[in-house]
């Protein structure tokens, strides 16, 4: 019927601008007499095409005509200028195509108009990695020295105290004159000549040393005594051990370079005990306090009393302590004997508040302080500080600590800055140099900005710098400002910008900050451009001085503008984001105008990009092998439009930004799973049709470029590309695109659990008969997953588990681990009492082909990752094939944290499909079908339920990505958890027909053991 009223191919637009398609234009023809047929096309913004074009030319891309216009250019290479859409013939297919970015980098090299703003400077383009070593391109080589550890005691005065705690008293091979002359003198028979006695290691002594997180800055010290005793003493009959959790109960030793933990046994009569501890110390903590006094109340018991060596002050010990251990001081001016208890806070005349303000103070310039740094400057500067003073520093209200570094409170650290002026005036010159060198030396260990950073604090401080420093000061504070003013949007850029300015937004601090100002103004530009308010207000006393310096940097940043890369009907056009057409002047406005309207309302938003230059280059090979660049001024041409070819992909150039655009007609580019492609005013859309014929339509959107070196991927979505379209599903907190694709995250119990988009696909689920490992009932089927859905990026944590269900079933605790010991039924209730108290999460366990799906995330082979299987990237057995009585070395023979950096996420930011636990999915367990299914759900019954991923007790064959293991749905067991997933929220777009029948409920069936190969 359509096609006796209007022969489709003379509109060949699919959608007109006002978002009407083709079809709806057909339809309307049926209704209208013939004459006004073409008025109703046009008001619609419809394009007839007025070429006779048969239905073979149609399906046949014509071949290029080549303009008449070319000139050549210095380089010998043909420059051909691109007409407008009036006068160019086409150049691509009858056949509607579709424009995809699939590649998008900053590319300084052959832009024919580069200019000195948009250049990166060299220190930023050639920038060596932070390492100290390889620093030489910027930090002086008068700071690239790398500080010696400053021990809490010198060593020869540390050996002596050991060999006192840890030794014994034993004769020597010279005569004991003095006792042989008493014994004659005495008239007593000598029946053995008597030696003198000397020092002597015991044969037996025990090393307890206790690292936790709150004395974590102390482990090196720890480890260094460590190490020198083995080196002094010896192996033989020392025992070196860690404390693993409380003092008295797991401990931890190394054997052959293998871990080995086991409960705390008691020693060897006569065994020495020395204990590298805090005693709690540093925490403050009344449990841990009475854990160590039960310890050491145990240890008396049974005959011993040890020797503890703490990083703490005489006045930090707990009286109580010291009826069971012998507590010593360990700092450099202690004279390492155990403390008597006799102290005395009231007749003490020391200022420690002072003194841990000024040890404080004093490393105000700082960025990153490690213990090293602190204790040089304790040990350097100010005498009068001492262990407690340090220790102190890392509970500060004013500092925020990790590990053994701590940084400055933004909020805090400009109440010191008079202080540290004060402190900088009474040192004496040496002291400054000192100072200088002390901050310049371990601040050069980090990356080069936070080096700088630290050496600019120290000339605001009024500190004289070496020459050669503060001219490298100087250079990198104005280059960065200088790449600031041209790479604003840069995420990593800014955000250590808006950092920087926090640390130095105080106005007495500001006010000597020479670039504070303009770094501000570009952080405000970006802000606002990112559609950021809060953090880009100006603070309220700023001056008016201030404020016109700002407006001149913010106006010098007007010579660049957004523009959006589309695709409209069958041009790629570019076209100024809204935001500039109304910030434009009079004189240019209304061209721009002009060019937004025509093609804003309709098209595909392929990337969004801010330029200063005004040429397009783009080098077009023939099939001849002949090269011809293609250029076009953005500022001649009204409407920057330009085609290519109707398949292939192309590279061309606007300035420094470099793009690589992949075209093909709907039938290359459609997938499988698609039913439908097209493009309107929403952008490139595709259609799915699930099991029971229900069409849903998904939009695609574009890589983002984030910096010169990370693309975030484009993906199928059920929300479209518009200028205010958000990621943000009804049910998540927030959302949000990375390197992976598509993220959201739900607030489950106020704890923040992250899901990623699983964008519908099709996948060969199963595994090849000669894929090594292979099992009879991994049998390789094509899948169809018609509507995507949401996965959880990690197995479900305990600490999620806990706040939910209240308890802990799993065997290795630890918030950070994944629940085990949990069966199908388990995990069936965490979801119901999940889901009621959060109704609209509605999360459910995945099936098992969106499992395999996810986990294979594009891959085909065994696993989702390059190379072999190591333990570097899975945790399990360590062998192929699980064998009872063996386990790979290096195993870790337990569940690790969900996110352990030593396993890297797959290619959709999914963590540990391989190995750590077995997943529980949602299907029963059953032969897999051998023809291609849609959106599988399992058998509708069965006895036992699906198992998939392997763990740390499989070995390496059950890991892969195709294994299948089962379970009984009540079983428990150490090695299995589960994985939260959600179904996308999109309604179907239609239904075409009766279809199949919705697969029904899980029900019932008969309860068997365990049939997984374990």
């Amino acid at each position: 019927m359509i096609n006796e009223v209007s022969n489709p191919v003379a509109y060949p637009q699919m959608r007109g601008k006002s978002g009407v398609s083709r079809a709806d234009l057909l339809w309307a023809f049926a209704l209208l007499e013939e004459s006004r047929r073409e008025s109703l096309a046009e008001i619609l913004g419809f394009e007839q095409n007025t070429q006779t074009v048969s239905p073979d030319e149609h399906r046949t891309a014509p071949n290029r005509t080549e303009p008449e216009d070319r000139q050549g250019t210095d380089d010998s290479v043909e420059e051909e200028v691109i007409q407008s859409n009036e006068t160019a013939t086409p150049s691509h297919s009858a056949t509607a195509s579709y424009y995809r970015v699939i590649s998008h980098h900053q590319d300084q090299t052959e832009s024919q108009t580069e200019t000195s703003e948009l250049s990166l400077p060299d220190w930023f383009t050639q920038a060596a990695p932070t390492l100290l070593e390889e620093c030489a391109t910027r930090i002086p080589a008068i700071h690239r020295v790398k500080p010696l550890h400053t021990g809490l005691t010198a060593w020869p005065r540390v050996l002596t105290f050991l060999q006192r705690v840890l030794g014994d008293r034993v004769e020597g091979r010279q005569p004991d004159t003095v006792k042989l002359v008493k014994q004659a003198a005495n008239v007593k028979t000598i029946r053995r000549i008597p030696h003198r006695q000397r020092q002597h290691w015991a044969l037996q002594a025990r090393l307890l040393i206790d690292i936790n997180d709150d004395n974590f800055p102390y482990r090196y010290d720890f480890l260094h005594l460590r190490d020198r005793l083995l080196q002094a003493r010896g192996n033989e009959g020392l025992a070196v051990q860690y404390c693993y959790d409380e003092p008295g109960g797991y401990i931890v030793h190394y054997q052959q370079q293998r871990e080995i933990i086991e409960p705390w046994a008691k020693p060897a009569q006569n065994t020495s005990i020395l204990i590298l501890s805090d005693l709690g110390r540093h925490a403050q903590s009344r449990q841990t306090l009475y854990a160590w006094l039960a310890f050491g109340q145990m240890l008396n018991a049974q005959g011993f009393r040890a020797t503890v060596l703490l990083p703490a002050a005489e006045r930090q010990i707990d009286p109580r302590l010291l009826r069971f251990f012998d507590c010593v001081v360990w700092d450099r001016a202690s004279c390492l004997k155990p403390v008597k208890g006799d102290y005395q806070a009231e007749h003490d005349p020391c200022d420690h508040a002072d003194n841990i303000e000024q040890l404080l103070v004093s490393l105000f310039a700082g960025v990153r302080i490690d213990s090293g740094l602190l204790r040089a400057v304790r040990y350097g500067l100010l005498n009068g500080c001492d262990i407690g003073h340090e220790t102190a520093i890392w509970r500060h209200a004013a500092v925020m600590s990790e590990g053994d570094e701590w940084g400055w409170q933004a909020a805090s650290k400009p109440n010191y800055f008079t202080q540290a002026q004060s402190l900088i005036k009474a040192l004496s010159p040496a002291q400054q140099q000192k100072l200088v060198e002390l901050i310049g030396r371990y601040h050069a260990q980090y990356p080069d900005e936070l080096y700088f950073e630290a050496m600019y604090n120290l000339k605001l401080l009024g500190l004289p710098l070496p020459e050669a420093v503060e001219a490298a000061t100087e250079k990198f504070l104005q280059d960065m400002v200088r790449t600031y003013h041209a790479h604003a949007d840069n995420s990593l850029l800014h955000a250590w910008v808006k950092r920087h300015l926090a640390r130095h937004e105080a106005k007495p601090i500001r006010q000597k900050h020479d670039y504070w100002t303009a770094l501000m103004a570009f952080a405000k530009k970006c802000d606002e451009q990112l559609g950021g308010a809060s953090t880009s207000e100006w603070p309220g006393d700023l001056s008016d001085e201030e404020k016109k310096t700002a407006r001149n940097f913010l106006n010098a940043t007007q010579d660049s503008r957004v523009y959006q890369l589309r695709q409209s009907g069958q041009n790629l056009v570019l076209v100024p984001e809204k935001s500039e057409v109304v910030q434009a002047d009079d004189d240019s406005q209304t061209d721009l105008l002009d060019a937004w309207s025509t093609h804003a309302i309709a098209g595909t938003i392929l990337l969004t990009l801010r330029l200063t230059d005004t040429h397009i280059f783009h080098t077009h090979t023939d099939r001849q092998g002949r090269q011809t660049v293609v250029s076009l001024n953005l500022e001649s041409s009204r409407e920057h439009s330009f085609q290519f070819p109707a398949t292939g992909q192309h590279t061309f150039q606007i300035g420094a930004e470099r793009i690589t655009v992949d075209v093909s007609a709907a039938q290359q580019r459609k997938a499988d799973w698609m039913t439908f492609i097209g493009s309107g005013s929403e952008g490139m859309f595709a259609e799915s049709k699930d099991a029971q014929n229900r069409v849903h339509r998904w939009f695609w959107h574009a890589p983002i470029l984030i910096n010169r070196q990370t693309l975030y991927p484009g993906f199928w979505y059920s929300e479209p590309q518009l200028a205010n379209a958000t990621f943000k599903p009804d049910w998540a907190g927030a959302a949000g695109r990375d390197e992976y694709g598509l993220h959201a995250d739900a607030i489950i119990a106020g704890i923040r659990h992250r899901f990623r988009w699983i964008e519908p696909t099709s996948f060969m689920m199963g595994s090849p008969e000669n894929e090594t490992g292979h099992y009879d009932d991994e049998k390789q089927h094509r899948v169809m997953l018609t509507q995507g859905y949401w996965l959880a990026e990690t197995a479900c944590t305990q600490e999620l588990w806990q706040a939910v269900m209240r308890d802990n079933p799993s065997n290795f605790k630890g918030e950070q681990l994944p629940v085990e010991s949990v069966s199908w039924e388990d995990a069936q209730n965490f979801l119901r009492k999940l889901n009621n108290s959060h109704p609209q999460l509605q999360l459910r366990l995945p099936t098992e082909a969106e499992w395999e799906n996810a986990c294979r995330a594009g891959t085909t082979g065994a696993f989702n990752f390059d190379g072999e299987l190591s333990l570097d990237k899975v945790n399990y057995r360590s062998t192929w094939e699980y064998e009872w009585n063996k386990r790979g070395e290096g195993s870790l023979q337990q569940t690790t944290e969900v996110k352990n950096k030593k396993y890297r996420p797959n290619a959709w930011g999914l963590y540990q499909m391989h190995g750590n636990v077995l997943e529980w999915c949602q299907d029963w367990f059953g032969k897999y079908p051998s023809q291609p299914v849609i959106d599988p759900q399992g058998p509708e019954s069965g006895a036992v339920g699906v198992l998939r991923g392997g763990s740390w007790f499989n070995g390496g064959r059950n890991c892969r990505s195709a294994f299948r293991g089962s379970g009984d749905p009540s079983s428990r067991d150490g090695r299995i958890g589960f994985r939260l997933a959600r179904g996308h929220e999109l309604k179907s777009s239609r239904v075409l027909g009766t279809g199949q029948q919705p697969i029904g409920n899980r029900a019932g069936g008969a309860r068997g053991g365990w049939t997984a190969r374990w």
